[in-house]
């Protein structure tokens, strides 16, 4: 009798198993054998399911974005302070998840052949920057359609600058500028503080 085996179980599992093993030893350790022997089988385990390292990364980049939807839920509910965690988080490539989702997103834009991988990040990304509008309009930010994009393109700035040069930019600095430009965003162009 064949053995009954949930499918979406088993992506996940091996995404899940790849981003341990990035967290670990970097994304050059991501291969189909290290993630079999991280999860106790054979290759074969992983091939049915990922046949190439490109679709090992899809499973990673899922596995890792389900864990930073997962963080996302857990804001507060409290719209100013909602607004003020997405800037921390979209600027936190630092802990985890973020540095993590930042080794996934560097790897697949450095294989830019991976349409499907592409259109499956920008389609994560698109998700993230629509969540940060919806916090930026309940926290009613002023212009939040620009607030947002200027968060979003500092995100990304932010994520290439830590991987280039994480010594001059410790997680305490990056956190302080992503709150300081959340409350001056939140106050509006040419705004005093209150």
């Amino acid at each position: 009798m064949p053995i009954d085996v949930d499918h979406e179980a088993r992506k996940r599992a091996i995404g899940q198993a790849g981003i341990r093993i990035i967290r670990r030893s970097g994304m050059a350790a991501l291969t189909i054998r290290a993630v079999a022997k991280e999860m106790g089988g054979s290759t074969s385990v992983v091939t049915n399911y990922a046949r190439n390292r490109a679709e090992l990364l899809s499973l990673c980049l899922t596995a890792v974005l389900e864990e930073w939807d997962k963080q996302d839920r857990a804001f507060s509910r409290e719209p100013k302070r909602r607004w003020e965690q997405f800037a921390a988080s979209g600027l936190d490539w630092y802990t985890e998840p973020g540095q993590a989702v930042a080794s996934v997103i560097l790897q697949t834009l450095a294989d830019a052949s991976n349409s499907d991988l592409l259109t499956m990040l920008h389609t994560e990304l698109h998700k993230w920057r629509r969540a940060v509008l919806d916090a930026a309009h309940a926290a009613e930010v002023p212009e939040p359609d620009v607030a947002t994009d200027t968060l979003y393109l500092l995100s990304r700035g932010i994520m290439l600058t830590v991987q280039e040069d994480p010594e001059s930019w410790p997680s305490e600095r990056a956190e302080k500028a992503a709150i300081y430009l959340a409350r001056v965003l939140q106050r509006g162009p040419g705004k005093k503080k209150k």
